[in-house]
């Protein structure tokens, strides 16, 4: 799948990064969800002492009323079977509000503050040391947080992972923008956000190893996992060059100047001014209110309206968040990969089916009243929901240069944490601790999540489809030379898009010209008075140093066939697997004479190269 991977053609060494850095994906998610598995395991000996009674941390003193004797008598059952050993709650003494604070905003806003300055440095820095630094930290706040006996220690632990985990997914998205090239990203992206699930599979595994080990032991476990990685990605991993490979022969491209690395204000402008970055923040901010709400609320819902299964669920949901989330990430990217060549918009359009879509199997999910019902439902949901992932930061990598990358990603991640926090801090604030209002409530805050969420990404199709067909309008045949020089993000911006221009207007014959008199009839019906306006306002292609052809009639229409047809090549080149970048290095190899409506200048320029 993955053969072509745009690491210099080492297509091996590029699925090890992505492999690399969905581990380190995989990782991320487990250690930030793992208190929320910890918290629900429940004592199967107090099910029936316990039935109908809220839940109160062991620290805390029973309400006087009508169910204080149950709740005392549900106490000393927990207290007598060890659930202090194997429930965070019960060990740390976590009250409901407290488990909200680091549920939400405790985590968050640490995460999204300092994901700000962490897309910043990834963007200037070494991607392998800062992501394997910041493994280490948080593996080591995970480890902390297994000998905390209080709610104060549990809330510094997890301000530790989250700012460490801000450097994550900036350093990881890098690397696939790096070895994967724009027409395989999103599947890429789908691969890498399948961390997210698997990640998640662990920690609904971890409520079965916490109730056999303790909630400590399995802290320590996730935390030596994590230092164990953080040494394979400081020993394996390596940063790629931006922009294509340098053809043989080729001079070097020009040094990096202060101008690759423009102000953090300057950077933040150019983001925030482009329409579709802006829809998709909005339509991942709404979508992760649901994501962060599950995460937080799901498996506490399960354990009070299930409580004799939990240990199934456990099981069950591993292998429904492993496989269905997993195959849903993948298969989402794949999906949209191949429509979007027929149109961007599709990019857009997956997320918005794939989340409206979800709607059906959420409402029965809490609407089961048994547990066979509720985990069929909770599959299904996996499986239409989590397609969003690799599209989304497709878009996001498409519209914004890729010396932005880090910090587009950090203002995403910033947008998506602060607006997705609000559903599991109100959800925390209006939990009446019995199941079906915990569903009522679950249930009303991912349904607005969904039907927000499913409306932005289908606006952004509709924009994204306007603004190509735009772009393609204004530029003309030359629009086909995209990804020729490409140093990603915005097409072929790179250090040899000259170069490549040059070498598709050495490449003029007879079948160049007729493919640019098919082109115009097919946009002006074969018109010659239309065509011949129309070419009035058409820019002349650059060359060499930038210095435009010759303005005249024929020359020009002679250039644009060129370019149309060169462009078409290195296409077809890029279908089979290879580059456009070896297409433009044969024809700049090629000994032919140069364009017979060249200047002497081009000739120099030309030699030159």
């Amino acid at each position: 799948m993955f053969a072509d991977g745009v690491n210099g053609g080492k297509g091996n060494y590029a699925k090890y990064i992505l492999i690399l850095v969905t581990i380190c994906n995989l990782l991320n998610l487990w250690h930030r969800y793992l208190p929320f598995s910890l918290a629900a395991v429940s004592t199967p000996e107090c099910h029936e002492v316990c039935s109908g009674v809220p839940y109160i941390p062991l620290c805390e003193t029973c309400p006087e009323n009508s169910l204080e004797q149950l709740c005392n008598s549900c106490k000393t059952c927990r207290s007598d079977n060890l659930s202090w050993e194997k429930n965070i709650n019960d060990g740390a003494c976590v009250s409901s509000s407290e488990y909200g604070i680091l549920a939400g905003f405790g985590f968050t806003l640490i995460f999204a503050t300092c994901g700000l300055f962490a897309g910043r440095l990834a963007d200037r820095l070494e991607r392998r040391l800062l992501l394997a630094l910041a493994v280490l930290a948080w593996s080591a706040g995970t480890l902390l947080q297994g000998a905390c006996r209080s709610f104060r220690c549990l809330l510094l632990a997890r301000l530790v992972v989250g700012a460490a985990q801000a450097f994550n997914a900036p350093c990881c998205y890098i690397f696939v923008a790096q070895y994967f090239e724009e027409r395989r990203r999103a599947t890429a992206n789908g691969v890498y956000s399948a961390g997210n699930f698997l990640g998640a599979a662990l920690g609904s595994l971890s409520i079965a190893l916490a109730s056999a080990v303790g909630w400590r032991d399995t802290c320590a476990l996730a935390g030596t996992v994590g230092v164990l990685v953080a040494a394979v990605v400081f020993l394996t991993a390596r940063d790629r060059p931006a922009g294509p490979a340098r053809p043989p022969g080729a001079p070097p491209p020009p040094p990096v100047g202060p101008h690759r690395f423009p102000s953090l204000r300057a950077t933040l402008n150019t983001i925030t001014s482009s329409w579709p970055s802006v829809l998709l923040i909005l339509a991942t901010s709404c979508r992760m209110v649901a994501t962060f709400t599950a995460s937080a609320f799901l498996p506490t819902y399960f354990m009070r309206a299930f409580p004799h299964a939990m240990t199934s669920f456990s099981v069950l949901n591993t292998g429904a968040v492993a496989v269905g989330g997993a195959l849903s990430s993948v298969l989402g990217g794949r999906l949209a990969d191949k429509l979007s060549k027929r149109r961007v918009g599709h990019l857009a359009l997956v997320p918005a089916l794939g989340t409206l879509l979800a709607l059906a199997p959420i409402t029965a999910l809490f609407a089961a009243a048994e547990f066979p019902r509720a985990m069929a439902a909770l599959a299904g949901t996996y499986l239409l929901a989590e397609g969003w992932m690799g599209p989304g930061m497709a878009v996001l990598q498409r519209e914004v240069p890729r010396h932005m990358h880090g910090v587009a990603v950090s203002l995403l991640l910033f947008a998506n944490t602060l607006i997705g926090s609000l559903g599991p801090h109100l959800l925390a604030l209006a939990d009446p601790g019995t199941a079906r209002g915990l569903a009522r409530a679950m249930y009303a805050v991912v349904l607005a999540s969904h039907l927000l969420s499913g409306a932005a990404f289908l606006y952004l199709a509709r924009v994204l489809d306007r603004r190509e067909a735009k772009r393609r309008l204004s530029r003309g045949p030359s629009a086909d030379l995209e990804g020729l020089g490409g140093g990603g993000g915005g097409g072929g911006d790179g250090p040899y898009a000259a170069a490549a221009r040059l070498a598709a207007e050495k490449a003029l014959d007879l079948k160049t010209r007729q493919r640019y008199r098919q082109y115009r009839a097919a946009v002006h019906g074969g018109n010659d008075d239309e065509e011949s306006e129309a070419e009035a306002f058409l820019p002349p292609p650059a060359v060499g140093n930038g210095a435009p052809a010759p303005a005249g009639g024929a020359t020009r229409r002679a250039n644009y066939g060129a370019l149309g047809d060169a462009g078409s090549l290195g296409a077809r080149q890029q279908t089979k697997g290879g580059g456009g970048e070896d297409e433009a290095t044969r024809i700049i190899s090629d000994p032919s004479p140069p364009l017979q409506n060249s200047s002497r200048h081009q000739e120099e320029e030309w030699m030159k190269l």
